[in-house]
């Protein structure tokens, strides 16, 4: 190459690299000129160390168009500004990206480059003059909050079509003349509270049919038209809570993936006419019992409710009320258990079909039951069992409803009048049951008594004492068909409900123990445990089976067939594989039996893929056994030896390379091997990280975010580190923040300034918020101006506080800016109020 040519290249380079620079640090841009300057002094600035803001006095910001990537913030607030074309090419943003109150900027377009917003982004103009949103559609992840709202005028919200993580809010609210909103349909997670509120034009949604999983709560309410809520056909957790809400709203999904509900459900003041959804959720308010509730509340078209098939227990309240045209509740057929039950003000339920299996209720704060002012309510059979043998905490209102159901003691009158069907109505009936045990000898005193607490009375349960024998075996009774009653079918009575043509029954029940309790209400049969498999190698050591069956096994059965080591003792040099029944008598209830198959297993050897592992030469010794999976047993030996002598790698002496660890284990009855392949490196700095910080009033704290998948613990001081990557409870001022692999050789350094400043104060001479001044280092000089970029004040180690005046004058109500430069000359930019 010509020595001219190449010195002329080389001087281009250098000034198209000096070109591409930008201003270090913050950029601060309150007027025109400022703007016009920069676009002169730095026209092809690409990359910007900390935040672009952009306020106020500004027209035109179309120069600023070579920007790729924002290290910091970007905020473009009360412009008025016409375009962000210019930002058409940025691809990173690793703070937040804020467009408020902008009342020019009638459209937001064309930012398609853009892949990440590592903190909040918002769109709102409060004002009106937005009109459309599109474009965003290279971007992924937001870091914190997504907020599309207060923009009165917006008709057109289109994009987003590849975002797959929200890590705060989601929140489309306020835009009053906004029809529909884009799919989202690769969003995945929701990191917090999930908001479609107050969208007066919004007619339907339709997509998110990736979302998995909302962290806190899920709320779409009071977006007056909207009649279609469709999509969410893969949400399956939301930890929080639940609420459905809108006057037009007639369609909803089914929901049928979600089987998490942490809190709550609001199901309120909608145009549904029937619910046939929620059919996977078995419990609802098992993450936060407290907010754990079911209200179905003032939908003035629901006739009926057919979902919430599969679910069982509720941790709260179970509320259904004015519902006017509200038919039927059978969806809720296996619900077991609720925190309290209020059903009232449904002027056509008829009765509660669906509640036949609710057999508690009670919880946190439980008021008991409240079934009142339904005026068509006839039949409250389903909760006969409920009310007679259920679990009830709390007070049992049930009133103003018509004849049958008009007080809780008219409903169990009415309940079952034959309970064992033999034509003799309770009240006559001396043998409920049809046991042989007259109910007064069950009773013993007491109608109610439940000796197992299974929600129903000894005189009407065939086991008593649930031990898996029936009450008239143990009372010493013919039970012939062993169907529980006595004798053999059919069953014929007399009179008074006892059985007739028997040679057994109605004597007094057995006590075979003479102890005073009678058999049938004593657990006194024993357990032969549960039946097991054991896997053993032929040069073991004989094994009781007996251990096998499990804590609950009761002494004194015997094996089939017999074991040559003695009673349960299986030799596995004598005994052979197979199938060994251990047998236990229970006298007038026969034997009860459990199995143990025993598989005597044929040596053999596995060998485990190896592991791949990148350590830092400067990392102490550790366990490498400890890297392997852990179902390798331990007492094995290492392949070539380590320099210790042990399972301990010291990088400073062991070499990279394959080390095999070996085992002779008596699971496998021969050899287990498994590989660690080492790779020892250098230190190396991690560039893909985050540092977030507090605010004021906000307990301090650091968080380093790492977008990598390295094994790190961190530090403050250099010195003690921790797995977890947030510091709590800090003071403000500068921090030296570290982190390291764990086992390699990634590191990071770097320094962050915590600031703590009221965002407003009041100087009125209260002695209340009278001062503003920042918290923090000592060596610190604090710049104040105001929202037009005029110097009013310094605050020094020698003047610290400011009173809101600028030559004794008190200055206006109004959003102040401050600039504060620390005894390293790094910077800090941020804004507080003044109130009046």
């Amino acid at each position: 190459m010509n020595l001219k040519h190449f010195f002329i290249i080389i001087i281009f380079n250098v000034c198209h690299f000096a070109l591409a620079q930008c201003p270090s640090g913050n950029i601060f841009l309150f007027t025109q000129e400022e703007v016009n300057n920069m676009v002169r002094d730095y026209p092809n600035c690409e990359i910007i160390t900390g935040d672009l803001i952009i306020a106020d006095d500004i027209d035109d910001i179309s120069g600023i168009n070579k920007v790729k990537r924002i290290e910091g913030s970007l905020v473009i607030r009360d412009t008025r500004i016409t375009s962000i074309l210019n930002f058409k090419d940025v691809n990173f943003i690793l703070g937040d990206f804020y467009l408020e109150h902008n009342a020019n900027l009638e459209s937001i377009e064309g930012i398609n480059k853009l892949t990440n917003v590592g903190g909040d982004l918002v769109l709102a103009t409060e004002e009106g003059g937005l009109k459309s949103i599109s474009g965003f559609n290279s971007l992924e992840r937001i870091g914190g909050n997504f907020t599309v709202s207060q923009n009165q005028d917006l008709i057109s919200f289109q994009g987003f079509s590849n975002l797959v993580n929200a890590e705060g809010w989601f929140t489309i609210s306020n835009n009053m003349k906004l029809p529909s909103i884009p799919g989202f349909n690769q969003l995945k997670l929701i990191n917090n509270d999930f908001t479609i509120q107050n969208n007066d034009e919004l007619t339907h949604i339709n997509g998110f049919n990736k979302l998995e999983r909302i962290n806190r709560s899920f709320t779409v309410k009071d977006n007056i038209l909207l009649t279609s809520l469709s999509g969410f056909s893969q949400l399956s957790e939301v930890i929080f809570e639940m609420e459905l809400n809108g006057i037009a709203l007639s369609s909803i999904p089914d929901f049928n993936s979600l089987i998490t509900l942490g809190g709550g459900l609001y199901i309120n003041n909608t145009a549904l006419s029937s619910i046939n959804a929620f059919n996977n959720l078995n419990v609802i308010g098992d993450i936060n019992p407290a907010l754990g509730y079911l209200f179905i509340s003032e939908n003035n078209s629901l006739t009926d409710i057919y979902g919430f098939s599969n679910l069982q227990n509720l941790e709260g309240e179970f509320k259904v009320d004015s519902n006017n045209v509200l038919y039927s509740i059978n969806g809720f057929s296996n619900l077991i258990q609720v925190g309290a039950l209020n059903i009232y003000n449904n002027m056509s339920l008829p009765n509660l079909n669906g509640l036949s299996s609710l057999i508690k209720v009670g919880g946190l704060n439980s008021n008991g039951i409240y079934i009142r002012a339904n005026p068509a309510l006839t039949d409250c059979s389903e909760i006969c069992n409920l009310l007679q043998n259920g679990d009830i905490l709390g007070r049992v209102d049930i009133a103003d409803n018509p004849s049958k159901c008009s007080s809780d003691i008219e409903i169990i009158d009415d309940c079952n009048p034959d309970f064992d069907n033999d034509g003799v109505v309770n009240i006559d009936d001396l043998d409920d049951d049809n046991d042989g045990i007259l109910d007064s000898v069950e009773q013993n005193g007491d109608i109610g008594r439940d000796t197992d607490e299974d929600g129903y009375p000894d005189h009407r349960d065939l086991d008593s004492d649930n031990d898996g024998c029936f009450d008239v075996i143990e009372a010493g009774f013919n039970d012939d068909d062993a169907n529980g009653s006595l004798g053999d079918i059919p069953d014929t009575v007399d009179s008074e409900g006892l059985i007739i043509g028997e040679l057994t029954g109605y004597t007094i029940p057995l006590d075979l123990d003479n102890d005073g309790i009678l058999d049938f209400r004593q657990y006194n049969v024993q357990n032969a445990g549960e039946n097991g498999t054991i896997t053993i190698c032929p040069y073991d050591l004989p094994v009781d089976l007996f251990d096998v069956l499990g804590d609950d096994a009761d002494v004194g059965g015997y094996w089939i067939p017999s074991l040559s080591g003695g009673v349960g003792v299986f030799d596995p040099s004598l005994d052979t594989s197979g199938i060994y029944t251990y047998v236990i008598p229970n006298g007038v209830c026969g034997n009860q039996t459990a199995t143990v198959s025993v598989i005597l297993k044929d040596p053999d050897e596995n060998t485990n893929d190896y592991i791949r592992l990148e350590v830092c030469y400067k990392n102490a010794s550790f366990n490498l056994l400890n890297i392997l999976d852990d179902t390798m047993a331990s007492g094995g030996h290492w392949i070539p030896q380590l320099a210790s002598g042990s399972d301990m790698f010291n990088p400073s002496v062991d070499q990279s390379g394959i080390y095999t660890y070996e085992v002779t284990t008596n699971e496998l009855c021969g050899k287990q091997t498994s590989s660690v392949s080492v790779n020892i490196t250098g230190l190396f700095p991690i560039k893909n990280y985050n540092i977030k910080t507090s605010s004021y009033e906000v307990s301090n704290f650091i968080e380093v975010i790492v977008d990598s998948d390295l094994h790190l613990e961190y530090s403050i001081d250099g010195i003690n580190y921790q797995l977890n990557n947030r510091f709590d409870n800090l003071n403000s001022g500068v921090f030296n923040v570290y982190a390291q692999e764990v086992h390699g050789c990634g590191y990071i350094e770097d320094v962050i300034t915590i600031l703590d400043f009221p965002k407003f104060f009041t100087p009125n001479g209260d002695g209340v918020n009278d001062e503003w001044r920042l918290e923090g280092e000592k060596n610190i000089k604090v710049y104040i101006y105001d929202r037009y970029g005029k110097l009013l004040n310094i605050l020094s180690s020698n003047n610290k506080v400011w009173d809101g005046t600028f030559n004794g004058i008190n200055l206006p109500a109004d959003d102040y800016w401050f600039k504060a430069v620390f005894s390293d000359n790094k910077t800090r930019i941020d804004n507080f109020t003044l109130k009046r």
